[in-house]
């Protein structure tokens, strides 16, 4: 069963958004559909209508598509957007692409529309997940590293890292403070570590 969608029209053409409308419901789509025809509605519903995807007509009375895909940059707003227009150069498509609109549609060739915008409903629901995956492993990792500190202080030890390569060795601030030196007093490398041990100490560790 397809997952009801909210499509959000910005069409001035009464006769056009219902030849939208009528290849959406061809195409199989379960979607509740708002039309707007000004940009104070178009705001509106950017705000109100939490759409799942928007469709644009180019060019409205003091307002075009130009101007929608601002609006939706500035609102913060992340959604699919499908240019729906009579023309369309070669030129205008990459400028309309560059500008944030993920496809377009010419009027009279509406039969791949709903495709369109299954596909691209459900390649936004697939970054959504990734961009929320990252945010737990973020979070997991903040929470790590919290309890990695509090375990280090309650121990009264430090962490250091030493790479093989290069030999430079990073210490915590835990290290410092045990060794009770300042982190500018010794070059960040094995070497001046091993210089600042007991000579019993470096023979040890060769």
């Amino acid at each position: 069963m397809e997952k009801h969608i909210k499509v959000l029209l910005l069409e001035d053409t009464p006769l056009d958004a219902e030849l939208i409308e009528r290849q959406l419901v061809k195409g199989g789509l379960d979607f509740e559909l708002l039309v707007v025809n000004s940009k104070s509605k178009f705001e509106r519903a950017l705000n109100d209508f939490a759409a799942d995807i928007i469709l644009s007509d180019h060019s409205l009375p003091n307002f075009d598509s130009h101007d929608a895909l601002e609006m939706i940059r500035n609102s913060g707003v992340i959604v699919p957007f499908i240019l729906i227009t009579s023309t369309m150069t070669d030129e205008f498509a990459v400028k309309v692409m560059q500008e944030g609109a993920h496809d377009y549609i010419i009027k009279d060739r509406l039969l791949r529309l709903p495709s369109a915008v299954k596909n691209l409903i459900e390649k936004f629901r697939l970054a959504k997940e990734q961009r929320e995956e990252r945010y737990r492993s973020s979070e997991d990792m903040k929470y790590l590293n919290h309890r990695l500190l509090l375990a280090t202080k309650s121990a009264d030890i430090g962490v250091w890292d030493w790479n093989l390569l290069t030999r430079d060795l990073v210490w915590d601030d835990s290290m410092y403070r045990m060794y009770q030196i300042e982190a500018g007093e010794f070059p960040s490398l094995y070497d001046g570590w091993v210089m600042r041990l007991h000579p019993d100490d470096r023979a040890i560790i060769g």
